[in-house]
Parts: structure tokens; C-alpha cells; sequence
């Protein structure tokens, strides 16, 4: 007499491949439950824009957020890039004994220029 077990076929195959499966556990695709306190504008915001585009406002608010910080590490990143650049510089100068002075002073007054610029003063 054969028994169910006898009958059922288990199979070796996987239903997600392994880069499937490591892809679901990145940090970026974990979700973590938050209590937060938006404004009623935000959320109304969020609210209307995923019903037009047929999707959940938490998806939205998630998709801003990572936007902004990944736009945010890359403003950190350039800044890190320029530093550097900067350290480059002054070390070329300093090997070929140039005056920096002079080109510091142009920096400046370039700096200010455009810091009135941003502010709208003339």
C-alpha cells in the first residue's frame, strides 16, 4: 500500500535563484515598520499623487526620502572629491614654490561674488 508521501514529487529546484534571494536581503530592500509624524499637507500630497499614479503613498514618501539622501551623499561626495583636489593642488604648488597667495585672494573674491549672487544682492 503506498502512502501519500510515495506520491507527492519533491523537486530540487529553487523558486528564486540564489542572486534572487541575496538581492531580498540587501539593506535597501528591508522595510522597517515607523510610527511618524508628517504634516497633514505632506501626507494629502502623497495621498493624491500615488492615486493618480496607481501606487501607495508610503512607496512615494520611501522613493523621496532615498532620493534625497542618495542626492545628499552625493553633495558629501563631491565636497570629499574637492577637498582632496584641493590637498593635490596646494601640494603641486608647494613643490614648485608658487605663491598661492594670489590665487587664494582671486578664490576669495570669487567666493563672494557668487554668495551675493545666490543671495540677490548686487
Amino acid at each position: 500500500m503506498s502512502t501519500m508521501k510515495d506520491k507527492i514529487n519533491y523537486g530540487e529546484k529553487d523558486l528564486l535563484s540564489k542572486d534572487q534571494i541575496n538581492e531580498a536581503f540587501e539593506p535597501k530592500n528591508m522595510k522597517q515598520r515607523v510610527t511618524i509624524f508628517l504634516d497633514a499637507d505632506i501626507v494629502d500630497y502623497f495621498k493624491q499623487k500615488a492615486k493618480l499614479e496607481g501606487n501607495k503613498y508610503q512607496t512615494l514618501i520611501n522613493n523621496h526620502l532615498r532620493k534625497a539622501t542618495y542626492n545628499q551623499y552625493e553633495d558629501e561626495s563631491l565636497l570629499f572629491q574637492l577637498e582632496a583636489m584641493k590637498e593635490k593642488i596646494n601640494f603641486l604648488f608647494n613643490q614648485l614654490n608658487i605663491d598661492q597667495k594670489p590665487i587664494e585672494k582671486k578664490v576669495q573674491k570669487s567666493q563672494r561674488q557668487t554668495r551675493k549672487k545666490a543671495s540677490g544682492e548686487s
